[in-house]
This record gives structure tokens, sequence and C-alpha cells, in this order.
């Protein structure tokens, strides 16, 4: 009985993705495992980042001031993708790395706003600009 009952959030996660292409595999695991919707992040890359690197490695934390654990695994942005969407936990802070790939330019940092404000299923947005991240 207390095994099937362990197997009921997982089903349901799975039973919840099903038909809705904007939710992924991912999305229906995260719930599974945390209970909760997560938090998404747009990030926007404009082309004067880091000092107008082309291309640029992004990380993000569970921490202010990029401490804490890695929650998003390095990832590239270009100026032919400058876009990307990533899935955080909610009602917790987070912060956003930014170094260029050649690693020259000192590595910039910006955090979220205030926990509250990363709400289950919500979407907040973060811009890298030159020399700050804001979001």
């Amino acid at each position: 009985m207390k095994k099937t009952l362990l197997l009921l959030p997982i089903l349901a996660a799975l039973l919840w993705s099903c038909g809705d292409e904007k939710k992924t595999d991912n999305t229906a695991l995260f719930v599974a495992l945390t209970g909760a919707l997560p938090h998404s992040i747009e990030i926007f890359k404009s082309t004067t980042s880091v000092n107008n690197s082309a291309s640029i490695s992004v990380t993000v934390y569970s921490g202010q001031g990029c401490t804490g654990t890695v929650i998003v695994a390095p990832f590239t942005m270009t100026d032919a993708s400058n876009t990307t969407t990533v899935q955080v936990p909610a009602n917790a802070v987070y912060s956003i790395r930014a170094i260029d790939s050649g690693q020259i330019e000192t590595p910039i940092c910006g955090n979220s706003t205030d926990a509250s404000n990363v709400r289950p299923g919500g979407t907040s947005t973060c811009q890298i600009i030159s020399a700050a991240i804001n979001c």
C-alpha cells in the first residue's frame, strides 16, 4: 500500500504533462520530485553582453551572489541563440552568473528578486547586458 502511495505523485505528474506541448518530461519529473511547479526564468543576452562577447557561459545558482549549489548547469548563449528559458524551484532565491567564453572578462552576477516573487508556475525575466544582469 505504501509503495502504491509513493508512486501516485509520479503518475499524476506524468499524466499532467501529457497532451500539452508547453510542458516537458523534465517539468513532470520536477513536479513529481518536489511536489511543486517550478518557476521559469527567461534569460536574454543583449549583443553588448559581457563587453560585447559573442559567446557567453551562463550558470544558475541556488543562492544570492552566485553562491550555493548549481541548479542549472552551465550553458552557452550566443548572439544567434540569445534567448533561453530555464526552470528553478519556486519560492526560493537564485542568481545567474555569466562569463565570456574566452574567460577574459570578469564574470558578472545578477540576483533574483525576493523569494516571494519566485512563484510556482510563474515566469521572471533576466537580461544580461554589458556589465550587469538585470532580473
